[in-house]
């Protein structure tokens, strides 16, 4: 478990910067979001479900230099500006039959990375849910990633880490698709600490 600030969302089509800065392996793992519809703690996995508001697609940018040699400490790596693409829009839950069977695909440039289905997932949805709420309160609103399949930069040698140019596009079946361009990064912020 880790976390990822606020700083981090972004739209379903808004520009993802490259931050060249600061990492050099931008990575990409397209992930079902679940958002949390109402306040709750200790949740029992078999009721889990009836906690979420609703479902969405989710990209959990990571800069994966910085996630290994930071020493274990992931939050900083995952927690950089844009770093969570999320939408297009949220699917309510009575929309969803099972969130534990939806296709998702990542396509970057036009090639398949990654195709997976939810039912795949290490943990499901519920067991995920009653984990975080054990001794932890969640709000409405709160987001939840729920990992990623294979097919990751990282975990493939000759895959390339997201550049300037290059276009992800993360879709999961009912829910439907983020489509963000990685540009070069530039500041926006003013030189004084900001």
């Amino acid at each position: 478990m880790f976390a990822k600030w606020p700083n981090t969302l972004a739209g379903p089509r808004d520009a993802l910067s490259s931050h060249q800065n600061e990492t050099q392996q931008l990575d990409y793992e397209g992930e079902l979001a679940v958002v949390i519809g109402q306040r709750c703690r200790d949740v029992p996995e078999a009721t889990a479900l009836s906690v979420v508001g609703a479902y969405a697609v989710a990209n959990d940018v990571s800069a994966r230099d910085r996630q290994f040699e930071e020493g274990g400490q992931w939050t900083h790596s995952k927690s950089f500006d844009q770093f969570c693409p999320l939408g297009p829009w949220l699917t309510t839950a009575d929309q969803v039959e099972d969130p534990n069977d939806l296709v998702l695909t990542t396509v970057v440039n036009g090639m398949l990375r990654q195709r997976s289905s939810t039912g795949e997932m290490i943990f499901s949805v519920p067991q995920i849910i009653a984990y975080l709420t054990q001794g932890i309160t969640l709000e409405a609103g709160d987001l939840i990633l729920t990992g990623t399949p294979a097919g990751v930069a990282m975990a493939l040698p000759k895959t390339p880490w997201l550049a300037p140019g290059d276009v992800v596009t993360v879709a999961i079946s009912g829910l439907g698709q983020l489509e963000n361009a990685v540009v070069a990064h530039t500041s926006d912020l003013s030189d004084h600490g900001a």
